[in-house]
């Protein structure tokens, strides 16, 4: 017989659960790079890591970062289970400094000193809402020391202001050396 071409379709629940949406890692103070004769403002290194922790695929269409910085996720994007989604201040230092392109690129910068970050969804709901600072019970080697804030685990469960003094068994953030391209 003859059949039709393939169609594709795709469906996109308007409920979305984001409570498996995470930030996985925040390097809101990188220190400035130099490179012979050259500089790289460390604020052109900043980036936020997002991780789907569920089973599930998540929309990520819709979320905008609505705070510190301005971001607005793409329409209709799915990020597969257990995958990372990661915006940077300036996608090009980025690639050149890591060595992996971001999948978006934010409007502003983070604040050295700490400051509020909210995602929301295209309603305007809350999805995640946390504020960093530069001081304990935030680790001290993020602000400025090559260190990024990140998950102490590999699926957490809570949101970055969730934490424990560093040391204690229930630490949920704590910082990890955020290395060079090589």
């Amino acid at each position: 017989g003859n059949w039709s071409a393939i169609v594709q379709a795709s469906f996109f629940r308007q409920d979305e659960d984001y409570s498996k949406l995470k930030i996985t890692e925040l390097n809101y103070h990188p220190p400035d790079v130099i490179t012979g004769s050259d500089t790289i403002d460390g604020k052109d290194l900043e980036f936020i890591e997002f991780k789907n922790t569920a089973n599930h695929s998540i929309n990520l269409g819709g979320l905008q970062i609505d705070s510190a910085v301005h971001y607005s996720f793409p329409e209709k994007f799915i990020l597969p289970p257990r995958q990372f989604f990661v915006v940077a201040s300036k996608p090009s230092e980025f690639f050149s400094y890591y060595g992996m392109i971001p999948s978006g690129n934010y409007e502003g910068n983070l604040s050295n000193a700490g400051e509020e970050i909210l995602v929301r969804d295209r309603n305007g709901a809350e999805v995640i809402r946390f504020t960093y600072v530069d001081s304990p019970p935030w680790p001290d080697e993020a602000d400025g020391g090559g260190y990024s804030i990140a998950s102490a685990e590999i699926n957490p469960d809570g949101d970055p202001g969730v934490h424990s003094p560093a040391g204690q068994a229930d630490l949920v953030f704590g910082a990890v050396r955020v290395p060079a391209r090589e």
